[in-house]
């Protein structure tokens, strides 16, 4: 699979160990704990782009923790090192 910033395959997989914090939104959300994700990472060895799947049950922890609040996400707002919208297109995997 080629790398989706730079088009290169040069890329590698490492198993990794994240914590995804919620946003904070107030005092509210000081007391909530961050999740656990235990994950392989993909990380182009070109210019440094990664990426990951979240498992099923992170994410719905992760929905449930964030509600309402959570804020839709922008692709247009995603760009690469050169300051251009970052094109995504989705392939299967």
């Amino acid at each position: 699979m080629a790398c989706v910033l730079c088009t290169s395959t040069n890329e590698a997989e490492f198993p990794a160990e994240m914590i995804l914090h919620f946003p904070f939104s107030g005092l509210h959300a000081l007391n909530k704990n961050g999740v656990f994700i235990y994950s392989k990472v993909l990380v182009c060895l070109d210019c440094g782009f990664s990426r990951f799947t979240t498992p099923e049950p992170e994410v719905a922890t992760l929905a449930k923790g964030v509600g309402r609040h959570a804020k839709p996400w922008n692709p247009s707002k995603v760009l690469t090192p050169e300051g251009n919208n970052l094109r995504i297109t989705r392939s299967a995997v």
